[in-house]
């Protein structure tokens, strides 16, 4: 991270040494030269190689953070405290279950349509389902995606929403505002606003209508705290219905929230193949967008790594993102841990909403726009479990299985690899001397993946 710190503070020196600043301008971007930069940017490849998705997703976040160092050098030094923390913890650490408090913030401006209650819950169990195992779809592969499904893990990290006095804690606020320009004011109820709820123990969220097309950004964690947290535009928020919406399975957050933990985008706007501090992921020199299922793309950085697209740190379609590595599962459980920079969003400081358990139909309910194989189906019961577990597995082909059982620290506790006739298959699992805790189940058949959380009581 140091020499990312140093890269974003050279990268926008002009001749003269000074350094220029998007936001020291007027506290914004100007739309012009957020038009141009959004227009530079978009020109890079789609995962599929064909026409160019209508809506793109346009992730704000290295900007951002650019300027958050110019103006706030102090946060320069906080920051590399912090990543001389996620190195250690990397190296000694141990994951565990995490809980988030969520607080939203809605600012409603003309033309903006209403966010409901019911899309702001949509919205935390699709965190759910993407941080905490509860995904229940059957993915297709890719022949180039195979081998990265070996580095896929769960982060064992929940979400619950927050209450106040009993009331769900979502602020909405009516502002005069048009839309908002890349920046802060939204924060703030002097500029029309809504300020910041107990940032040190609570994620917040603004949700409002950004300028220029503009999904979303995070600040990173070492921030400053009165502006700590995530803003997302309404479009890309909870879940759509819309026909052809490439984004409405609710991954724009799923993206800002590894932001907001400590992750680094997959690719480096301001320094191009710059590492993302992860060891198990591909350098990627731009991000991808559209489907990755259609070809593999491979990345002009040195090493011409094949580029890891169904990453939630990519860009591609919501379809086709559904995998965290276990070295970014490290640097969020570092941030989340004892004497990490976000420890404090402990959930015993606060009161949630459903704070352990979610619910199933609304859970199930996030696959109804997401291509699913009926024919492929995996059953893990009893569940929650105590000495044994049964496995069912069902193959629509002949082929190959390969299904492994991970503890929090993606660990493997039992795993299987062998040949399969299309037909049914049952496993029978010890599980008697297993710690007490979260599990995941992976498994993949041929082209076919998908996983499963279960619980060792």
């Amino acid at each position: 991270m140091h020499e990312y710190l140093d890269c974003l503070l050279c990268s926008f020196k002009t001749s003269d040494n000074t350094v220029y600043s998007h936001l020291a301008m007027n506290t914004f971007f100007t739309k012009p030269l957020l038009f141009l930069m959004l227009f530079i940017g978009s020109i890079g490849h789609m995962a599929t190689g064909t026409a160019q998705t209508p809506i793109i997703r346009r992730f704000m976040t290295q900007e951002y953070n650019h300027d958050l160092l110019i103006l706030h050098p102090e946060v320069v030094d906080s920051q590399r405290i912090i990543d001389g923390f996620i190195n250690d913890f990397a190296l000694l650490g141990a994951a565990q279950p995490h809980i988030i408090p969520l607080v939203f913030h809605v600012v409603q401006t003309p033309g903006m349509p209403e966010i409901t209650t019911e899309q702001i819950n949509a919205q935390v169990d699709a965190l759910n389902r993407d941080f905490s195992g509860m995904d229940h779809r059957v993915y297709e592969l890719s022949d180039y995606a195979t081998p990265f499904i070996q580095r896929a893990v769960i982060p064992s990290i929940s979400f619950c929403h927050a209450t106040i006095s009993d009331t769900l804690a979502v602020f909405r606020v009516e502002s005069s505002n048009s839309a908002w320009a890349v920046g802060n004011k939204m924060q703030f109820e002097e500029y029309g606003g809504s300020s910041a709820y107990m940032p040190e123990s609570h994620l917040n969220i603004w949700v409002c209508d950004l300028v220029d097309s503009v999904s979303g950004y995070a600040q990173l964690p070492g921030g400053l705290p009165q502006t700590d947290g995530i803003i997302i535009d309404y479009s890309f928020f909870g879940i759509s219905n819309e026909p052809g919406n490439p984004y409405g399975e609710g991954k724009t957050l799923s993206h800002l929230v590894g932001s907001y933990l400590g992750l680094y985008e997959l690719w480096n706007v301001f320094c191009p193949c710059f590492d993302d501090k992860v060891f198990d992921t591909p350098i990627h020199n731009e991000p991808n967008t559209g489907s990755e299922l259609a070809n593999r793309h491979v990345s002009t950085c040195i090493g011409n790594d094949i580029e890891m697209t169904m990453n939630f740190m990519d860009n591609t379609n919501d379809a086709y993102m559904y995998m965290f590595t276990y070295g970014q599962m490290m640097r969020m459980q570092a941030v989340l841990a004892i004497g990490g920079a976000r420890h404090s969003l402990v959930v015993d400081s606060a009161t949630c909403v459903d704070k352990y358990s979610f619910a199933k139909e609304r859970m199930e309910s996030l696959t109804r726009n997401s291509q699913t194989f009926d024919s492929v189906f995996i059953e893990v019961f009893p569940n929650p479990a105590s000495n044994n577990i049964n496995i069912v597995v069902h193959a629509p082909e002949e082929g190959f299985i390969e299904m492994r059982i991970l503890d929090v620290s993606a660990r493997p506790v039992w795993q299987v690899n062998e040949k399969i006739e299309k037909s049914e298959r049952n496993y029978f699992v010890t599980s008697e001397n297993w710690p007490k805790g979260v599990y995941l189940v992976f498994l993949r058949i041929n082209k076919y993946f998908m996983m499963k959380r279960i619980v060792i009581n």
